[in-house]
């Protein structure tokens, strides 16, 4: 776990460094992570922008744009539970923020997330 995701494959940080990610309420270590560094964001770019060569999306049929972001707003809703308390133990939030804040993320136009109430500006 940890790992950085780049070019369709999970590997390690370049330079081989690791960060500790801390419960704040007890100061346990919840997991430890791959540390990117500028030659991990540098790959990472030249992935992104090799996938996308020629790539127009703007052109691209609107059917197919609109079931690539209905797959994509579809993620974290089915990963809610494992969000949800993944964002307990690193940021400490309760589980009724943490999936406030999923539900937010996930709801197309920015519109406020069931319970969470009022209006964006």
């Amino acid at each position: 776990m940890g790992e950085l995701y780049i070019r369709g494959e999970w590997t390690n940080a370049a330079a081989g460094g690791r960060r500790d990610v801390n419960n704040p309420y007890d100061a346990s270590v919840v997991t430890t992570v791959h540390e990117a560094d500028a030659t991990d964001v540098d790959r990472a770019v030249r992935a992104a922008r090799r996938a996308s060569a020629g790539e127009d999306r703007a052109s691209a049929p609107t059917r197919r744009r609109a079931d690539e972001l209905a797959r994509v707003h579809g993620l974290p809703l089915r990963d809610t539970g494992e969000i949800t308390r993944t964002e307990t133990l690193g940021p400490g939030k309760t589980l009724t923020e943490a999936r406030i804040d999923v539900e937010d993320v996930a709801t197309p136009g920015g519109d406020p997330a069931p319970g969470e109430g009022g209006a964006r500006p």
